[in-house]
């Protein structure tokens, strides 16, 4: 366990400096950036970190404007955000979310985009 909590450190001081570039020379509302963000608190929920909440959060704002409110990486990224939010306990936040999620991934489904 020790060696994979060493893994997240890593990838988290990676995703770090990526994000700075991004956000440098692509800007803070890219899809790009929102990725990186998005994989940031990923790595954070990992290592039990409240900052993953913020990081989800972000980048489900770019996608839900870049990309609309239905595309399979915004259920993505709102599934985790709702274990972000599990994992800080807000445990009727990550209810509510986990719950849209689902209704999201049907409405997906239903248009023929997706699956999860």
């Amino acid at each position: 366990e020790a060696q994979q909590l060493l893994k997240y450190q890593e990838a988290k001081a990676f995703y770090l400096r990526a994000l700075v570039l991004e956000k440098k020379h692509l800007g803070a509302r890219h899809l790009t950036t929102a990725t990186t963000l998005g994989n940031l608190g990923a790595v954070y929920v990992q290592l039990k970190e409240p900052q993953a909440v913020q990081c989800l959060q972000a980048a489900l704002e770019v996608q839900k404007q870049e990309l609309g409110q239905c595309h399979p990486s915004v259920a993505s990224t709102m599934h985790n955000l709702g274990n972000a939010l599990a994992s800080v306990g807000q445990g009727q936040a990550a209810a509510d979310c986990l719950r849209e999620t689902l209704l999201l991934w049907r409405q997906i489904q239903d248009q023929g985009m997706g699956s999860p």
